[in-house]
């Protein structure tokens, strides 16, 4: 009886001995972004390998793009002291900037961690690398995202606390320049052509 529970308890232990662990990342290289009306600024369906993925960045939310989670649209909308439509409005522009910035090939780092979503394809949290740097920077210095989300360290990187600080001082940086949602108190939109590049 003592021998069986022993073996039991060994055979649990080294089956989920492996469950804490970090995966390591993987690299998909020459990506494409597949037209999607579901993509918006922070989520997007990509073409990696001649497979469909859907993949949400780290550390990053960008503002939504309709008023299906009005809850969401209240709490960006504080954030970036705006209005629910200009919100949407930055959503919108946000979405285009992805959508610009995923024109040409990227390269995409992920765990495959589960980012959940509304698809019947899954969708997993990623740092996404485009020409010129990486994604969620360039959202946050264009004041077309908020800090917000899932942390993860990036590669090369080394911790998620440091990447948190830059995507802070990039942050400050729009708010001082008043660019993207941190400028509309009565303006029209304005989205500079900040690329910060973050070498992976």
């Amino acid at each position: 009886m003592t021998r069986s529970i022993l073996y039991v308890a060994v055979v649990f232990l080294l089956a989920t001995a492996g469950l804490g662990a970090k995966r390591e990342w993987t690299k998909l290289e020459h990506c494409q972004l597949i037209p999607n009306p579901a993509n918006d600024g922070d989520s997007f369906h990509v073409r990696a390998n001649e497979k469909e993925y859907i993949f949400r960045l780290y550390l990053v939310d960008a503002p939504e793009t309709d008023a299906a989670n009005p809850a969401r649209l209240i709490e960006q909308a504080k954030y970036f002291e705006i209005s629910v439509p200009q919100v949407i409005e930055v959503g919108e522009a946000a979405k285009a900037f992805a959508g610009e910035k995923l024109a040409e090939p990227f390269t995409v780092f992920t765990r495959m961690a589960n980012a959940m979503g509304r698809s019947n394809i899954e969708r997993f949290y990623a740092f996404v690398q485009t020409k010129d740097g990486d994604l969620g920077e360039q959202l946050i210095a264009n004041g077309l995202a908020r800090i917000h989300g899932t942390s993860a360290t990036p590669p090369g990187a080394s911790s998620s606390a440091a990447e948190r600080q830059r995507l802070k001082q990039l942050e400050d940086e729009a708010k001082r320049r008043k660019v993207g949602a941190w400028g509309m108190s009565g303006q029209p939109l304005n989205v500079a052509s900040a690329t910060h590049a973050a070498v992976f």
